[in-house]
């Protein structure tokens, strides 16, 4: 898993300068995370724009495409279903779509959304500028004070730090280290939500799912061409992903620092306010045109 973020980490080395550049700005690290969510939310505008266009006009010919398999329903020979195949993408070719077009900007976001993960789980790094000797060492001698082991993310080398900086200021000089407290202190994010230890940081798997489900529903709502009515299976797998993802979030925000949590789930509501805008400039055909029902021939 490290190697395979050390590579997504070399991809996203320019938001890693970007991070450090806003929390100078800042001077707070959850705040800091929330402006370079913002900031990259607008680069990938055009991106997520294409994908509503696409999506848009994939809806529009979602009536001859279902004419399409309505002809072929009761022909579930192996040159009939060839045949409705090659209709359907006849279809999307001659209207100048691709079956996969939708997936592409998706594709080329994902590398950016996980080396975005990579640069925020090492402050120590992108933030305070220390070398990975340094850091390596920090962790030793943590586990020899300690007397623990395993393998510490930097946000929790960092936590260590704060609670007993004499011991390693030999390593660290003076530098200052981000603050991961909100609330004056009163909630520390720098803590791993855990149901053994009651503290408010449990409310940030709560919040992760309830966002990242309000975000599936809202797509939903906005966009109800994404769930077919003509297709069981495919709609009642789109339904299962409605609370396999949601879940999904909620164990990874049982495995990482508070704070990482709290970064999903301002994604999440940055995702429902752009849900919504595109939504307004690029709305979903609400009713399939009549004319438009008949399969070519």
């Amino acid at each position: 898993m490290e190697n395979i973020l050390q590579i997504f980490e070399y991809i996203g080395m320019p938001f890693g300068y970007l991070f450090k550049f806003i929390y100078g700005l800042t001077g707070h690290y959850l705040t800091a995370l929330l402006v370079l969510g913002v900031v990259v939310k607008l680069a990938l505008l055009p991106l997520s724009i294409h994908q509503q266009k696409t999506t848009i006009a994939r809806a529009k010919l979602a009536p001859q495409e279902k004419a399409i398999r309505e002809k072929y329903k009761n022909k579930t020979d192996e040159k009939s279903t060839a045949q409705m195949n090659q209709e359907v993408m006849n279809l999307y070719t001659k209207n100048g779509q691709s079956l996969f077009g939708g997936c592409l900007p998706m594709l080329i976001q994902m590398p950016i959304l996980f080396s975005l993960y990579a640069i925020i789980t090492k402050p120590l790094t992108y933030i305070c500028g220390l070398d990975s000797v340094t850091i390596s060492a920090l962790e030793t001698r943590i586990h020899s004070l300690l007397q623990t082991k395993g393998t510490l993310s930097q946000i929790q080398i960092i936590n260590h730090l704060q609670n007993n900086l004499p011991a390693f200021t030999d390593l660290t000089g003076n530098v200052a280290l981000p603050q991961f407290s909100v609330l004056g202190g009163v909630i520390d994010l720098s803590q791993t939500p855990s149901i053994t230890d009651l503290s408010w940081v449990l409310l940030v798997p709560l919040f992760t799912f309830l966002s990242s489900y309000l975000v599936m529903l809202i797509r939903q709502k906005l966009n109800p061409a994404e769930m077919p009515a003509n297709m069981n299976e495919t709609t009642q797998s789109m339904k299962l992903m409605q609370y396999i993802m949601p879940l999904s979030s909620v164990w990874i925000a049982f495995s990482v620092p508070a704070i990482i949590g709290v970064y999903w789930i301002m994604q999440s509501i940055l995702d429902v306010m752009l849900l919504f805008v595109l939504s307004k400039f690029y709305p979903y055909p609400k009713e399939p045109s009549g004319s438009q029902k008949t399969a070519p021939q």
